[in-house]
């Protein structure tokens, strides 16, 4: 593991408050590497994909697949593919919930069942390690019946990692998959997790998983004095990182207290070169909070999520969360009039009705519960070009226009927290003073991503390889033990090894005293005992165009009371292991 160097920078920004007439916190300089920190109570949690709009499923089923061409790995894949390499003999906290899966199957599963590796605890976010609690819901610790290891809440009574629940931890491992938002609270526990860590001396590594947001960046910078747990670095509501490169960024810039000292891991992902969204990869989509349902609602986030700080339906309740606005007094023809004038790219307007209901799985009763209400549709159109943050001010001032006077906006100080400042609560209503918090937004984006440009892993550089190697090994598929007249035997062993290259190949073959549940494989009772070796036969070149091959070994020395041997081949990178063969010997 390497440590990343700070790399200070200050960002010099208008603010679009001073437009508008306001003294919003923070304005003038904005210097990114703030420390400030401040955790909300539990009544200021954010929504997360807030209220269960179907029943929860606590299967790591995806609820849809994906539909584009490209093939990715993610972080968790490219660590299971290499074997748990960085993490062999350690104990390893993991926080996780139901997406931290590779080929369907749960990742503190694969780490259970590795012996190589100890699963000392699971750390459960918001929604809990399997996603099932509903939005703002504090989850309690328990034991994960699957594993056995201890569940500790980190959405419960602390947000943070404590000391006593990271004693037994070597590393603690961050595979949750985020929607891209400033305000979606998985980022603020990978901060405060990692600020633990650094606290405890103990390393982090981040799995690092697609951003469905791709490469786009919008909104303002959270200023200083709206700090909470739905915004506490100084980023974009749309930030265009991964969580990987976002964590390189929190140590970089020391935007949290003590965690410039943290020994930080990324593991990057394998095919996210271009930055795609999500829809144009291969990747299965499992909804990261109940009511983000799909990729489109994770794209339409941005723009929904302003009405929750007014008294209408984002669809909750329904089967479109987050895709839809409601309100018994909305003019949704008028709305809709407006949005289509403005020509916005990459989304189409309509005109429904929603009735929200109490779902199986919800606990909190959506707005305007059985009541049938005027509602606008958004249907995402094309994924690389909408501007969710521009949609939904947008929308918002388009609300408050055909609103007939009525106040829209009921809860500005819960606005404030979810923008990061008090400048659109104070733009909106007046069309020129949204039109210049539009304008300013679009430069302090720009500049942010110029900003974070060190800390971006995708595309790598030419020649850059991947951070870890797939776990490889050749399989023995034969093998034969002759005893020769001296009393040493020849051993010959058919090797498999197709994935052999000049760069990459099968180097040896050994031979092994006992058969193969005493020679270092997990026995019955799961313990593992030392394998004995009795010989090595090194292979100096790759075999690549001689697929399988014989190969043998004069000259064996066999203790007389060794009636069982093992032959086991080796990989150049991922050493012993592969199918093994056993040979009863005949003397």
């Amino acid at each position: 593991m390497t440590r990343i160097r700070a790399v200070v920078f200050v960002l010099v920004i208008s603010l679009v408050a001073q437009a508008c007439g306001s003294d919003a916190p923070g304005s003038g300089v904005i210097d990114l590497t703030d420390t400030t920190t401040t955790t909300a109570p539990p009544e200021a949690a954010p929504d997360n994909g807030a209220t269960s709009t179907t029943a929860a499923t606590t299967s790591a089923d995806p609820a849809e697949s994906g539909t584009g061409d490209i093939d990715v790995r993610t972080g968790a894949a490219v660590l299971v593919d290499a074997g748990f390499g960085p993490l062999h003999g350690r104990r390893v906290g993991l926080i996780a919930h139901q997406n931290s899966t590779v080929d369907g199957v749960h990742l503190a599963d694969l780490l259970d069942a590795d012996p190589r590796v100890e699963l000392a605890a699971l750390f459960g976010p918001e929604h809990g390690i399997r996603g099932v609690a509903d939005a703002g819901e504090l989850v309690g610790d328990e034991t994960d019946p699957a594993t056995g290891a201890p569940i500790f809440s980190l959405y419960g009574d602390t947000r943070t990692p404590t000391t006593e629940m990271l004693e037994g931890v070597d590393v603690l491992v961050y595979d949750l998959q985020d929607v891209g938002t400033r305000y979606y609270t998985y980022i603020s526990t990978m901060g405060l997790a990692m600020q633990a860590a650094a606290r405890a001396g103990i390393p982090f590594v981040v799995l690092d998983r697609p951003n469905p947001q791709g490469d786009r960046v919008g909104g303002s910078l959270l200023r200083s004095g709206f700090e909470s747990f739905v915004g506490q670095y100084p980023i974009p509501d749309v930030y265009g990182l991964t969580s990987g490169e976002l964590a390189l960024a929190i140590v970089g810039e020391a935007w949290l207290e003590d965690v410039a000292s943290l020994d930080l891991t990324v593991i990057t992902m394998d095919g996210w070169e271009e930055r795609p969204t999500w829809g144009a990869t291969t990747l299965s989509w499992t909804p990261p909070s109940p009511a983000m349902t799909n990729p489109d609602a994770a794209l339409l986030y941005p723009a929904t999520v302003l009405f929750e700080a007014t008294d209408m339906s984002l669809g909750r309740g329904t089967d479109r969360p987050f895709e839809v606005i409601g309100a018994p007094w909305l003019d949704v023809a008028a709305l809709v009039e407006r949005m289509e004038g403005l020509g916005l790219a990459g989304v189409a307007f309509d005109a429904i009705e929603i009735t929200p209901r109490m779902l199986d799985g919800m606990t909190i009763a959506p707005a305007h519960l059985d009541e049938t209400i005027p509602a606008i549709s958004l249907r995402v159109t094309d994924a690389d070009t909408i501007d969710a943050v521009r949609l939904g001010i947008e929308l918002l001032e388009g609300v408050v226009e055909t609103a007939n006077g009525r106040t829209v906006v009921t809860r500005p100080e819960w606005l404030g927290l979810l923008t990061g400042s008090d400048a659109l609560a104070a733009a909106i209503g007046d069309p020129v003073a949204v039109a210049t918090l539009l304008e300013a937004q679009a430069a302090e984006a720009e500049a942010f991503r110029s900003a974070t440009e060190p800390y971006r892993r995708y595309p790598r550089e030419d020649g850059d390889p991947a951070q870890l190697a797939p776990e490889l090994f050749p399989d023995i598929i034969d093998a034969t033990a002759a005893l020769a007249e001296d009393g040493t035997w020849r051993i010959s062993a058919t090797v498999s090894s197709p994935y052999d290259t000049p760069e990459r190949y099968a180097d040896a073959w050994r031979v092994l005293a006992g058969p193969m549940g005493e020679s270092g494989v997990e026995a019955e009772d799961g313990s593992r005992s030392v394998p004995v070796e009795l010989a090595v036969r090194e292979l100096l070149h790759d075999h690549q165009n001689e697929q399988p091959f014989t190969r043998s070994l004069d000259g064996v020395s066999i203790p007389d009371d060794v009636d069982v041997i093992t032959v086991q081949g080796r990989d150049q990178v991922s050493g012993w292991g592969g199918q093994m063969f056993e040979i009863t010997l005949t003397r």
